[in-house]
């Protein structure tokens, strides 16, 4: 066995590329049907049971018989019979010549000739050349008659749909022609070189090595070779590339032969292996308003594989992205990403075709895509919907646009790497394409939901960086009341969770998930009111503290009925005030609360990880995730008297209070609209007064003259982090003088 690394067959440029399936190719059929080859470090390599590199030289220089390449349905294909010019005289002397290594070109010639006559015969030439109206009819009875070593070249031209003809883009033109030219003619003019020159090594180590620097001819590159293209600021004035380089990857692109599918509705559709749409705001380097026509994403596979498998491989070009074969980029990228595509591929060269030359296409590289299976691909899928009818939103703003271009990019980026800071940008992404759906009327027409089903218990692992800040942001992010209450009208629908406040969403009822979960998600709408707690704010605490504010307002408005201040479920005294604390959250570690009120975390950072984190739904997040043990040295500097008299009035909860000669109880601290109003405004005086107040009303040993230090508002932003029961008994006792009698720690007594 002989191992040839072939470095004049790279994955870029798709010249190139396409050269190294027309090796395997050409090696399988002439030379060693055994040969195998595959992808090592962006290189072709083959492997060859006879021959040595020089051997291997020599069978292309000598004895190789390049593939047929014909389009007589083009007017520049040399079949003409009105005319007598470059074109038709090479195709000509090819018929005429007695080169054995031509012998395949002649026997396609021949057929190609007699379906010119039978063309004729039906009326479907006309002045000289295939009409435009009856060329798939031409195409059909090529399809028939052609040889069957020169149907993967017509196969890859040309499309059948019914009376109608399509051109995959992997050629870049309409059938082989590009422009003015044709490619199959320049074929000619190259295979007419390689078989009748004395001596092409030259060349066909240049263009299975890399090696030297032969002379190049003037042949119709296209898009295959942008720097060979030729042109105003292209380089070389004209078209020029290695006429051994140029056959190959001719025959490699005939292995790329299209098809046809049928779709669900009934109808047909060309099937053209990894080739996709392109989504928007994903290509790097698309601009914007340019004319982009498809991607390409050309495997790479890294064991040994014949040209048979090769070609079995690229029949099915299978790509399935949430049970469907992927049309778009994005759908591509995560079939690459979930096991969606052949095992045997291990990556994917993309290109892109666009428009930029002139009116010609380039085949312009825009990077490699690893396969694999990565963990969260898969939670995208819930993402689509959403995705799908902002793409429906005819003449949308340029905001959602922008931002719809963003989130389509995020998701790619999770599909070439889930990593947290790629996962982070995509839920932040979506948050600013939803809150730019809900500020336009016409989008919202459209868009009919927002973005919902986002469990966070499928996020969370994903997401964890284990920084403090996003233990605070998820802490924060995950209050809610566990139960729809309906009947508390827009308590319900606008405050009852955070991520309501956060977004232009109201809570409208709650479903069973999708999926094996037993649990559910809540049913969100939009809403025609402000967002509440506007994260884009200056100062996201005070947005936040604002957000406390109005939902005590909502609370106000639709109180939970106490019969008389008597005691709730488990002998629970209620405080006279208002019910704004949320009954469920992810809890947050004492330790992480004070370093956030006393500002020693990154508030941006917050504000990011909150962006993410009010995307998703917390039902039942709370569940097997525990906030970090806090030891004693771990706390700071305490927060003094303004944090830990707010605590028990922004959580659920219960402190025992009582004593000598008192009543033993349990209380829930509830704070007035007057107490909630102060801390929303940071009013530390008035706020830490009537908490004092409040606390001695009811046994508690707080030193009268209590004051807090200063008037920095971040205690209270602290205060309203939930926290572990523990913690918050914790935070209380730092009142000075301490009273460890007073405040229980036991987990039971939350309510």
């Amino acid at each position: 066995m002989t191992v040839i690394r072939l470095d004049g067959c790279a994955t870029e440029p798709l010249l190139s590329y396409l050269s190294a399936f027309g090796v395997l190719s050409a090696v399988s059929e002439q030379l060693d049907p055994d040969a195998a080859g595959w992808w090592h470090q962006a290189r072709f390599h083959v492997e060859l049971t006879d021959a040595d590199r020089e051997g291997f030289v020599d069978f292309f220089a000598d004895t190789y018989r390049p593939l047929p390449i014909i389009s007589p349905w083009n007017s520049r294909g040399g079949f003409r019979l009105d005319r007598l010019q470059t074109s038709e005289k090479r195709v000509a002397s090819i018929e005429e010549s007695d080169l054995p290594r031509l012998e395949p070109y002649r026997r396609a010639i021949r057929a190609a000739r007699e379906v010119w006559l039978e063309a004729e015969h039906l009326g479907l030439i006309g002045g000289g050349s295939v009409g435009a109206r009856d060329k798939a009819e031409f195409v059909k009875l090529c399809r028939g008659r052609l040889p069957d070593e020169a149907l993967g070249w017509l196969d890859t031209a040309v499309v059948i749909l019914g009376d109608d003809e399509k051109y995959p883009d992997l050629l870049g033109g309409t059938g082989g022609n590009l422009g003015s030219g044709d490619l199959s003619s320049n074929a000619h003019d190259a295979a007419w070189w390689l078989c009748s020159e004395s001596d092409v090594r030259d060349h066909v180590r240049h263009a299975l090595f890399g090696e030297g620097a032969p002379k190049l001819r003037e042949l119709l590159v296209g898009q295959f070779d942008p720097a060979g293209a030729g042109g105003v600021n292209m380089g070389p004035s004209s078209s020029i590339v290695n006429p051994v380089s140029f056959l190959l990857a001719l025959e490699g692109a005939s292995l790329f032969a299209s098809g046809v599918a049928r779709r669900l509705d009934g109808s047909k559709a060309a099937a053209v292996p990894f080739t996709v749409r392109v989504s928007d705001g994903v290509a790097p380097t698309a601009a914007d308003r340019e004319n982009v026509r498809s991607e390409l994403w050309l495997p790479e596979w890294s064991r040994p594989m014949t040209s048979p498998e090769v070609r079995v491989m690229l029949a099915e070009g299978r790509a399935q992205w949430s049970g469907s074969q992927s049309t778009s980029t994005l759908d591509f990228a995560r079939a690459a990403a979930s096991l969606g595509v052949d095992r045997s591929v291990t990556a994917f060269t993309r290109y892109l075709i666009a428009e930029r030359h002139g009116q010609a296409n380039l085949a312009v590289p825009v990077g490699r895509f690893s396969t694999g299976e990565r963990r969260s691909v898969e939670l995208t899928a819930a993402i689509d919907p959403f995705l799908r009818s902002v793409e429906r939103v005819s003449n949308p703003t340029q905001a959602v646009k922008g931002a719809a271009n963003v989130a389509r990019r995020r998701i790619f980026d999770v599909a070439q790497r889930d990593t947290t800071d790629n996962a982070r940008g995509l839920l932040s992404a979506l948050f600013t394409l939803e809150r730019a759906v809900g500020r336009s009327q016409s989008a919202r027409e459209t868009v009919t939901r927002p973005v919902q089903g986002l469990r966070a218990v499928d996020w969370l692992d994903l997401l964890d960086d284990a920084t403090p800040e996003f233990r605070v942001a998820r802490a924060i992010a995950s209050l809610r009341d566990r139960t729809w209450a309906p009947e508390r009208g827009a308590q319900a629908r606008e405050v009852s969770t955070m991520s309501v406040l956060c977004r232009p969403v109201e809570r409208d009822g709650w479903r069973r998930a999708t999926g094996a979960s037993p649990s559910g998600v809540d049913v969100l709408v939009w809403s025609d009111h402000p967002i509440i707690v506007d994260l884009a704010a200056r100062d996201v605490r005070a947005a936040i503290r604002d957000g406390w504010r109005v939902r005590s307002v909502r609370c106000a408005q639709h109180p939970i009925a106490h019969d008389g201040g008597a005691p709730e479920e488990g002998d629970v005294l209620p405080s006279p005030g208002l019910d704004v604390a949320f009954d469920g959250s992810v809890t947050c570690g004492l330790a992480d609360v004070i370093a956030f009120g006393a500002r020693e975390l990154d508030d941006h950072l917050i504000r990011e990880w909150l962006e993410a984190l009010v995307m998703l739904d917390w039902t039942d997040a709370e569940r097997g995730i525990s906030a970090p043990a806090t030891t004693a040295d771990e706390i700071g500097v305490p927060l003094g008297p303004a944090f830990a008299t707010t605590v028990p009035f922004f959580s659920r909860v219960t402190v025992r209070v009582g004593g000598e000669g008192a009543i033993d109880r349990s209380v829930r601290f509830r704070p007035t609209g007057s107490h909630v109003m102060a801390v929303a405004r940071g009013d530390v005086m008035t706020a830490t007064r009537l908490a004092v107040a409040r606390l001695r009303q009811f046994g508690l040993g707080v030193p009268v003259g209590i004051e807090p230090a200063g008037t920095d508002t971040g205690p209270f932003d602290a205060a309203l982090v939930p926290m572990s029961p523990r913690d918050t008994s914790r935070s209380m006792r730092s009142i000075d003088p301490p009273h460890p009698s007073t405040f229980s720690p036991r987990s039971e007594e939350l309510s």
